[in-house]
């Protein structure tokens, strides 16, 4: 029996999911059309495919998916990313679009979309860890003052479930607002603490684009990347090691 209802605790894991969403959408990688060519066209086929188009005209969806790959530290692992085009791709797609950026793509391109894919995986991670410490949280604290001490972003959470200002939720996000210091606090690795603090860090710093109406905005003919799904890897839950963990 956890310190709060199932309900409260299942509102607050969207609400780190829609918070998620925002700041993912935000940070979309966007390739204009000649470095999508570049990376994922070969060169030796970009004649044949341009001279098709010109006969045939507009061919192909907005929307194209790809892998691949990256270190998370534990295993190197294959992702799947989406490419959302303005209006239709800058070329006819050749099937082997989706097995990847070519080795021999430039390099500067190369490095642009490996440091996205690092960096989204890197978010994805840390809110996946916003995730299981509300979880574990609300069953290992004493009282929700200890929770705030260990996750100070708990008000955000609370706040963004609550039906209005004047519910118990609210209310209760008014009141840890200004909770004094907590002593009697569950027993943790500090590298553990570190992390929860870290997520916590992270929920925080979303409350910059509250309010903010946030759409892809790229600049005219770009390929947009993104990673709907942030698949983490097994023994990725930092409270039960030998689990999957939770998914974002």
């Amino acid at each position: 029996m956890g310190l709060m209802p199932e309900s409260r605790i299942d509102g607050m894991r969207d609400a780190i999911r829609n918070r998620a969403h925002k700041m993912f959408t935000t940070n979309n990688l966007s390739l204009s059309p000649t470095e999508f060519i570049d990376t994922f066209i070969d060169p030796d086929h970009i004649n044949a495919l341009t001279e098709v188009q010109e006969i045939v005209g507009e061919v192909g969806m907005q929307w194209a998916s790809s892998e691949f790959y990256t270190d998370f530290g534990e295993v190197k692992e294959l992702l799947s990313f989406s490419i959302n085009f303005e209006r239709r791709p800058p070329i006819i797609l050749p099937k082997y679009v989706s097995d990847g950026p070519r080795i021999s793509a430039p390099h500067d391109v190369r490095t642009k979309i490996n440091q996205w894919v690092v960096e989204r995986v890197r978010l994805g991670k840390v809110f996946g860890d916003a995730v299981d410490s509300l979880n574990w949280l609300n069953t290992n604290c004493k009282d929700t003052r200890a929770m705030r001490a260990m996750f100070p972003a708990l008000p955000t959470l609370l706040r963004d479930v609550a039906a209005d200002d004047k519910s118990a939720t609210a209310r209760l996000a008014i009141k840890l607002d200004s909770s004094k210091a907590v002593t009697n606090l569950p027993t943790l690795p500090r590298e553990v603490r570190d992390r929860i603090l870290d997520a916590s860090n992270l929920v925080s710093a979303t409350t910059l684009l509250d309010g903010v109406r946030v759409e892809n905005e790229h600049p005219k003919g770009t390929s947009i990347f993104s990673l709907s799904t942030r698949h983490r890897p097994k023994k990725a839950n930092m409270f039960y090691p030998d689990s999957n963990g939770a998914f974002l």
